[in-house]
Formats: structure tokens, C-alpha cells, sequence
């Protein structure tokens, strides 16, 4: 999926587990591998040859199925130009053992990657949850919008929102005057999230604020939110204020914890070194746009992720337009 970049495991030996990596509660005995050659990433039709998570299936591939919406449909399958039917270790109530694993060969996401039933309770096929966790280090990346299954019951969340656009200046040609620089989106390092295997969690990254224009009232444009589904969400920075002809743009708040507010424009009638552009408000993830400008120029954009654009600066008659902010980003870590 455009914007989701897979980005572990981390080392080569990551998938090979012991007991000691099993869920809690699990034997030894009751960890027989079975070897697919992916793992779904949302709900399949469980029909016909196709292609999941990036690997094309043929007739005879087993295939881990863990995030259908119908979680009693969970199990080892083999594919099949019809129906697929469940592999013959994974086809009765007693196959589903707490801590039996599966390697997983390929795919876009979790290659390599060892996995195990993690269901303790009583199990009945096709009606009981059938719960399946990774065991392997496993970090996924999006700077889109995308999904993200849930691969562990507790994921470590790292996000911002997007940088606010930075102020425009209005040109005149008796001053030195810049707009406010865009806020900085609020940020999270590697906050824990509690969440249910097997679900699927929409992912969405917020964009950066738009570059504030040169009009009366143009301000730079407020950051997106980001967000990981109803369970973390990171809020946008706002945008800097647009100077008058004697009054330069103040900056934009920051958007939440993990940022910080854009500085305000300089003004002057006489000395360029007392009106540098206001500079983006920083993102804990990134610097913000910088400020300083010896001639007449447009805002920057916030360098990455959340950090917000610097003001635009004038030194003539010319107006000139903010910078934009720069978008968010959303990894997750298990």
C-alpha cells in the first residue's frame, strides 16, 4: 500500500523463537511449527487463487488468515481455485493449542516473522475468536493514510500531526516586515497502545498546513491530525499569522504536547537584522522551518514531519507567501 512501509523484523535471526517467546502460559510441547507462506493483512474472500499481502497464491499454499472480520474464520488455510479449506493441523478444536506457531515466509508485510494461536480459552471451530499473535520484532511506517492490522496486544505508537503553514508578508516598500511562523503539531514517542488482535485499524497521517497567502486575513493553514484509529490521535499545529503593512504576523500555537508555537515576524523600517521571517514551531520529531532572510523571499516548509513553515519575508513592495507545514507521520512498533 502506497504510504505503509514495512520496517522489521531487525535482524536476520528475529524469527527464530524459543519457548521463552511464546505467550504466556504456553508449552513448549504444543509449539509445532507449520510453515506458510504469508499471513493475511484484512479480511479475504476465502476463494480462489489471489494475491494477499503482496504474495500471488496458487493452489496448495497455505496461507495464515488472521484479521477477518469474522475472527471464528481465523486459521490456517489452503488455497484453492474454489473454496479453500482449512490445512489438516488447523481443521479440528483440539489443533488450536495456546502457543502453537506458524513461521510466515513472505510478504510486503511480516516476512519472517513468527506467529502463534494466542487464544487461552475453552475453542470451538467456527464459533470462538481464533486469535493470532506475532512474536517477532515488527515496525510499520505510514506517511499516508492506510491500515494497519494488529499484530501484538500491545503496540508502541510513535506520531504527529501536520506543521501549520506559516504566515504571509505583506509588501511595502517603506519596511522590513515577515508573517508568523506555523505551530508545531503535537507529538508522541513510542506511547503504548492496548489493542485488540485481530482487528484492522484505519491509519490516517495529517497533511501539513497550507503556505498563508498575502491577502488581508490569509493565515496559514492549521496542520492535520493524525491518527491510529479511535486510539491515539495527534493534533496539527496552527498556522501563522499574515503581516499587515506596520504589523508583523505572529506565530501559530503549537498543536499539543510535543510542539512548539511559531515565532512571530520581525518588523522595522530600517534595519533588516530586526525583521527575519518568524520561524516554524518545532515538532518533537523534527526542527521547524528556519528563520533569517536577507532578501525578499517565501516562507520554507517545515523541514519533516509536523514541524511548521516559516513565514514569508519582505523587504520591497512585493508580497510574499508563507512556507507549509510539513506533513505527519505514524509508526508503529511491536
Amino acid at each position: 500500500m502506497s504510504g505503509r512501509k514495512y520496517l522489521g523484523p531487525f535482524t536476520e535471526d528475529a524469527h527464530i523463537a524459543t519457548k521463552n517467546d511464546l505467550p504466556s502460559g504456553s508449552s513448549s510441547g504444543a509449539a509445532t511449527d507449520t510453515v506458510a507462506k504469508t499471513v493475511s493483512v484484512g479480511n479475504l474472500t476465502l476463494s480462489g487463487e489471489q494475491t494477499v499481502n503482496g504474495v500471488s497464491l496458487v493452489s496448495g499454499d497455505l496461507v495464515l488468515v488472521a484479521f477477518q472480520s469474522t475472527k471464528s474464520q481465523n486459521g490456517v488455510y489452503a488455497v484453492a481455485s474454489g473454496s479453500w479449506t482449512r490445512q489438516s493441523d488447523w481443521d479440528a478444536d483440539a489443533d488450536f493449542v495456546y502457543g502453537k506457531r506458524i513461521l510466515v515466509k513472505e510478504g510486503t508485510l511480516f516476512p519472517g516473522t513468527l506467529w502463534a494461536f494466542a487464544q487461552g480459552a475453552a475453542f470451538t471451530l467456527g464459533t470462538t475468536a481464533a486469535l493470532f499473535e506475532c512474536l517477532s520484532p515488527v515496525s510499520i511506517k505510514f506517511t499516508a493514510d492506510g491500515s494497519c492490522p494488529v499484530f501484538k496486544r500491545r503496540l508502541f505508537v510513535t506520531m504527529c500531526g501536520g506543521g501549520g503553514g506559516g504566515g504571509g508578508a505583506f509588501g511595502s516598500s517603506s519596511v522590513y516586515i515577515s508573517g508568523g511562523g506555523g505551530g508545531g503539531a503535537q507529538a508522541y514517542l513510542e506511547e503504548p497502545v492496548d489493542a485488540s488482535l485481530g482487528d484492522v485499524v484505519s491509519v490516517t497521517v495529517g497533511p501539513g498546513g497550507a503556505a498563508g497567502g498575502t491577502s488581508s486575513g490569509n493565515v496559514g493553514g492549521t496542520g492535520g491530525t493524525s491518527s491510529f484509529g479511535s486510539l491515539l490521535s495527534a493534533t496539527g499545529g496552527a498556522g501563522g499569522e499574515r503581516s499587515s503593512a506596520s504589523v508583523s504576523g505572529q506565530g501559530g500555537v503549537a498543536g499539543g504536547d510535543g510542539g512548539a508555537p511559531g515565532m512571530p515576524g520581525g518588523y522595522s523600517s530600517t534595519d533588516t537584522r530586526m525583521s527575519t521571517r518568524g520561524s516554524g514551531g518545532a515538532c518533537q520529531l523534527a526542527p521547524g522551518g528556519p528563520f533569517g532572510a536577507k532578501t525578499s523571499q517565501v516562507g520554507e516548509t517545515g523541514y519533516v514531519y509536523g514541524s511548521g513553515g516559516s513565514g514569508g519575508y519582505s523587504t520591497n513592495s512585493t508580497s510574499r507567501i508563507g512556507g507549509a507545514g510539513a506533513q505527519g507521520i505514524v509508526i508503529v512498533r511491536g
